[in-house]
């Protein structure tokens, strides 16, 4: 279940229901759980199955912003569909701000305008739009997965790539050019060639999205890569890296992870290995 999406269909119905396979619901859910207790409102969480009774109201709200920068984003939606000139403060810092950035850069485009600062996002105006025309990106995180696809095996190419993205994950590119992937770009299309590609060094702050694939890549190359920027990912990013680390180790490469680092030295190993995608759209 999307994060962003439960406040929006708490606020807009009295009675939300849910469903899906259980790992959906594998989601730090006890800042909305708070939230829920304040307004009285009804979580039930049961196998596959995820109840709200009550509607959300959006009243001034501490949210916590070093989980995942989705609870922000969602209640930031809330806010503007009720119009509310309410405050919502992000308290232990926030992460994965790019992403919230390009949340408010979305709104803004259909009159949508919140006032931002370091202490609170607060919901300002709607001004009168009467034609926005909004093109929706591809999402890179995803296309992680084909680019690191195309550089280990050649012949992926992807269309309608822009040539610039505010997305945070537009990082994949420069990060793959870096270690010397073979990347031919023109009219649009994308091309991810077969690359005689050097270890990995970069920080993945803000771009955790990413580290699914590039942790595969790593592995695959000759010679020890580095991730740092570790420490200040979100409670999400963490459990998504541990899941990656405990498949990528059935290879038998080595892999250490201590304080703000991540340090994997690959072999260039063929494959031929079951994994586990924990249902994450971000793993294929």
């Amino acid at each position: 279940m999307p994060l962003i999406t439960f406040p929006v269909a708490s606020s807009l119905y009295q009675n939300v229901i849910f469903t899906g396979s259980e790992e959906i619901f594998n989601v730090p859910l006890e800042i909305y759980k708070d939230i829920c207790e304040r307004q009285e409102i009804k979580l039930i969480k049961s196998e596959g199955r995820l109840e709200l009774k009550g509607a959300m109201s959006p009243i001034d709200m501490k949210i916590r912003g070093d989980v995942s920068s989705d609870f922000i984003c969602g209640l930031i939606y809330m806010f503007a569909i009720s119009r509310s000139n309410n405050y919502i403060y992000p308290i232990n810092g926030v992460v994965s701000t790019l992403f919230i950035t390009t949340t408010l850069n979305i709104l803004a485009k259909f009159g949508y305008i919140f006032e931002v600062n370091e202490s609170y996002y607060r919901f300002v105006e709607k001004k009168d739009t009467t034609e926005t025309r909004f093109d929706m990106e591809l999402d890179f995180s995803l296309l992680a997965s084909f680019a690191v696809l195309g550089c280990l095996k050649g012949g992926v190419r992807i269309k309608d790539v822009p040539y610039q993205s505010e997305q945070a994950d537009f990082e994949i590119i420069k990060i793959l050019k870096d270690c010397n992937a073979n990347i031919v770009y023109k009219d649009n299309v994308l091309e991810f060639n077969k690359s005689e590609l050097t270890p990995i060094n970069c920080n993945i702050e803000g771009h955790v999205d990413l580290l699914p694939s590039l942790l595969v890549l790593a592995a695959c190359i000759d010679g020890q890569s580095k991730f740092t920027g570790i420490n200040n990912l979100s409670t999400r990013g963490k459990t998504l890296i541990n899941g990656m680390l405990n498949q990528i180790t059935k290879t038998g490469v080595k892999v250490g992870w201590q304080d703000d680092e991540i340090d994997i030295s690959g072999d260039n190993k063929e494959g031929g290995y079951e994994y586990d995608s924990y249902s994450n759209f971000r793993i294929l």
